[in-house]
């Protein structure tokens, strides 16, 4: 993204700049041709960067690259287009957090609500196993929904704190790039049917542990023990909570262990968004379900594998796909109507089907349940552009 910024100042007026890597996903795709307009420096880029133009209609030839004959424009575009599509998908999923430095008034933003602002950073694997980061990446991103779900609380996205990940970034630091007046740390151990968490609630503007605790459970109490740490928090910061939110935390469910660590392996692949890594996640998320039908949260994200495989092309047959992941969705809702994910999902497949107020509206009900719910945003912004409503959706992006 910073590159592209820099070569539009590049680009004659009407032309295109590109960068190399652009123009090798190009090569052989489209009917334009390119010149080479050699390498440029330009700011906030270490390296120089090799530059391509597309030469403005009537601009003296002058070398020319030997990627296609001259064409027409538009498949430039939507060329550059699925090639900003890629890079953008991997940004997405693999920024670095040293490029992520946020403003003074970002900051001011987050912190003008008067809620506590919470970072819960990826809690340490204490197995001997690497193998086993699936489950500790698990369990935090399961704090980060719990705590999400809380309107009293500001939750900092698991895209922004997984940034973080084996980071040696000081906490103070980290706080103050996610404008988090509390940060969560903790650790993780699973030994057969045996869980263990170590946590730590820290206050960013002096570094003091407000409580630490260690939980030994059974993984069949896994959900409970995730509600207990979330009202340990909540009452470290004297948080309030609504009657809806009282009865859910009071009200966790058993888990079947087997399941659970199916959903949570299932998750780890989807996060990849290759056809084969979309493809293991469904085995692993169907295995879920076959231990425990009414498992809400897999019958969910398997048919999230659904309506992604089908938005990205990676379907075998896209039609089918949205058709399979709608059935899926609403047999989800059908068993956990609270369950946020679930009305992300059915946002995307209305979307899919150009149902675009129905999309809406489903996206709405994700943020509902959630108040955190930064992706869920991000559907209802997506939605409502696709309704002819840019200014609203600027507003939730």
């Amino acid at each position: 993204v910073n590159v592209a910024a820099r070569l539009e100042g590049l680009a004659k007026p009407g032309g295109i700049c590109i960068s190399s890597t652009v123009y090798e996903h190009l090569a052989g795709k489209v009917d334009i041709a390119f010149e080479d307009a050699g390498e440029h420096r330009v700011k906030n880029v270490p390296r120089p960067v090799r530059v391509w133009r597309w030469r403005v209609h009537g601009e003296a030839n002058e070398k020319r690259s030997a990627l296609a004959p001259p064409g027409k424009a538009s498949m430039l575009i939507a060329g550059i287009a699925l090639a900003t599509l890629i890079s953008g998908l991997a940004w997405w999923h693999f920024w670095d957090p040293g490029t992520r430095r946020q403003s003074q008034h970002d900051l001011a933003v987050k912190t003008e609500t008067n809620r506590p602002v919470i970072a819960v950073l990826p809690f340490d694997n204490m197995s001997q196993d690497p193998g086993q980061d699936y489950f500790s990446d698990g369990i935090t991103q399961d704090l980060i929904t719990d705590l999400s779900r809380i309107s009293g609380l500001f939750v900092i996205a698991r895209n922004s704190t997984f940034a973080y990940k084996g980071a040696t970034t000081k906490i103070k630091q980290i706080a103050l790039e996610l404008g988090a007046s509390h940060v969560l740390t903790g650790s993780v151990r699973k030994a057969g049917e045996r869980i263990r968490i170590n946590a730590q609630l820290i206050d960013a503007a002096t570094t003091h542990e407000i409580w630490a605790d260690r939980y030994d459970r059974q993984l069949s109490d896994v959900f409970a023990l995730q509600d207990e740490v979330t009202q340990r928090i909540l009452s470290s910061l004297s948080v309030s909570l609504k009657l809806s939110e009282r009865e859910r935390l009071s009200t966790s469910a058993k888990v079947n262990p087997e399941a659970y660590d199916m959903l949570l392996r299932g998750i780890d692949r989807y996060r990849r968004l290759t056809r084969e890594e979309l493809t293991g996640s469904r085995e692993y998320f169907e295995k879920a379900i076959a231990l425990d039908q009414n498992f809400a949260r897999a019958h969910a994200d398997l048919a999230l594998t659904y309506i992604t495989a089908a938005n990205l092309g990676l379907a075998d047959q896209n039609e089918a796909a949205v058709r399979k992941a709608l059935e899926i969705a609403k047999f989800a809702l059908k068993l956990d109507e609270t369950l946020p994910q679930t009305h992300f999902v059915l946002a995307a497949v209305y979307r899919a089907q150009r149902h675009y107020d129905k999309a809406v509206a489903a996206a709405r009900d994700a943020v509902a349940l959630d108040p955190n719910y930064a992706d869920g945003y991000f559907q209802v912004a997506l939605n409502l552009n696709y309704s002819g409503r840019p200014r609203e959706g600027l507003t939730e992006i």
